[in-house]
């Protein structure tokens, strides 16, 4: 009667789950979409990444008279010529005709979307005053697509996390996703990027290395990776710590090499065709990612200049020493532990990154939600409203500083700089940082604590 009970309890709390879901998807998108008007006083609520910093930037008819962002974009630009007049219909093709900083699930995702928003907004013949024109209801057809396929990874991370939380017998913590859902970075964030995809396929592969079937797994991770490349540094810290035998999850290095072969197969098997179709994206990717400023990062509260190599030398410097220690130091005995694992990546490979946008929240917080007690959740919660405002108060840059200003008098440059550490947007991402580099450091004492404990326990037993 009990088992019974708890089933159909499961099911409800799965149905409830989706509905929300489903209507926060809907929220996230009606926010986004171009010609849905909002206050102007909150224009950065409007802002994407799927719009805006990447359909826009590259499908711009502007561009045509923008000789250097063309040369950037675009490895075909006679293409995307004949496109704006309307004398080819051709949809271009991500890595090929332009470039896309983005891996390759996103990059399939993109096909998708923009070549079918071409189709059903463009008429049959039109010219350069058309398009411009209808550009923009390309860009809001291409949101509304992009967000039915985050729709469907939002809600399999949602059942893949109850599905978690039964295996593992994790109680007493359903009402942690229901808080994540109404999370405010959840709502603006979920419909702006592609991050929802990546933290849905970790969750599922995270769910079958503990059911033990490390092909799927493997498989599913690996196409985590190629829509955002954090994931590494879980499988990194997982991989190492079983060599370096602190890992008893696998019981064999057949069961390592089950885990590591396929998804390095896949990912080589994905990036060997793109290498070989267009030789010059995998050097465009890296350097365009390399050469990124510090966007948000710990760093310049130490280091002022935005575009000093030193930022990405500390985060590479931190992670490091992060993934050393982990691999080290934590025993990784449980399931819970490699949930505790993946956790202490996530947070790892964004906090200490020297890119932390917004959106890569959304990849802490399923794991977070789950694992961090109630002190811990408080401070993760203000941490996300801190980085929620990161985006509604951004265009407001300018005016928050007069307001400063004149009640605190603390001599602030009244220019639009949210990106400057003098910034007050910056001070919400170093409040945002500051909580989450604690919390990690929290998570790493309190999983080397566990192991010292367990060694001591056995070494007095062995005595």
């Amino acid at each position: 009667m009990i088992m019974k009970y708890e089933y159909f309890q499961y099911r409800y709390e799965l149905v409830v789950l989706i509905v929300l879901t489903i209507l926060v998807i809907i929220t996230s998108t009606l926010i986004h979409l171009p010609t849905v008007s909002i206050p102007s006083e909150v224009m950065g609520m409007k802002y994407s990444d799927i719009v805006y910093g990447v359909f826009l930037d590259i499908f711009s008819p502007e561009n045509i008279d923008r000789p250097i962002k063309l040369s950037e974009r675009w490895y075909n630009s006679t293409l995307f010529a004949l496109l704006i007049t309307g004398k080819v219909k051709r949809c271009p093709l991500p890595y090929i005709d332009y470039f896309l900083e983005y891996p390759p699930v996103v990059a399939l995702t993109m096909l998708f979307s923009t070549c079918l928003s071409f189709t059903l907004v463009l008429p049959g013949e039109y010219d350069y005053f058309t398009y411009s024109k209808l550009i923009i209801d390309v860009a809001q057809y291409h949101l509304i697509l992009n967000a039915l396929i985050i729709l469907i990874f939002a809600l399999l991370m949602i059942i893949y996390l109850l599905k978690l939380i039964r295996l593992l017998n994790l109680r007493n913590i359903i009402g942690r996703i229901f808080i994540m859902l109404f999370l405010p970075s959840f709502i603006i964030y979920s419909i702006y990027n592609w991050d929802i995809i990546t933290s849905s396929l970790f969750i599922i592969s995270l769910y079958y290395l503990c059911k033990r079937k490390y092909v799927v797994s493997s498989l599913i991770i690996g196409l985590s990776i190629l829509t955002k490349l954090l994931p590494l540094t879980f499988v990194a810290i997982f991989s190492l710590s079983y060599i370096f035998k602190n890992n008893s999850i696998f019981r064999s290095g057949k069961e390592l090499s089950k885990y590591m072969i396929p998804m390095t197969l896949l990912i080589f098997l994905t990036i060997l065709p793109i290498h070989l179709a267009s030789p010059e994206v995998l050097t465009d990717f890296l350097l365009y990612h390399g050469r990124w400023y510090c966007e948000n990062c710990l760093y310049q509260i130490f280091i002022r200049d935005l575009g000093s190599p030193l930022h990405r030398l500390l985060a590479l410097l931190s992670l490091l020493l992060v993934i050393i220690i982990s691999s080290l130091r934590i025993k990784v005995s449980t399931y819970v532990d490699v949930l505790k694992l993946a956790l202490i990546a996530m947070i790892a490979s964004t906090t200490l990154n020297y890119v932390f946008t917004p959106q890569m929240i959304l990849l802490i917080a399923p794991l977070a939600l789950l694992l961090l007690n109630k002190c811990e959740v408080t401070m993760y919660v203000i941490a996300d409203v801190t980085n929620a405002l990161i985006m509604i108060l951004f265009f407001m840059d300018k005016e928050l500083r007069k307001l400063i200003n004149m009640y605190l008098d603390l001599g602030l440059s009244i220019v639009f700089n949210p990106w400057s550490i003098d910034s007050p947007i910056q001070w919400l991402a170093m409040v945002r940082n500051v909580l989450l580099i604690i919390l990690l450091i929290k998570l790493i004492l309190s999983m080397c604590t566990i192991k010292s404990r367990s060694t001591l326990i056995s070494n007095i037993q062995i005595r």
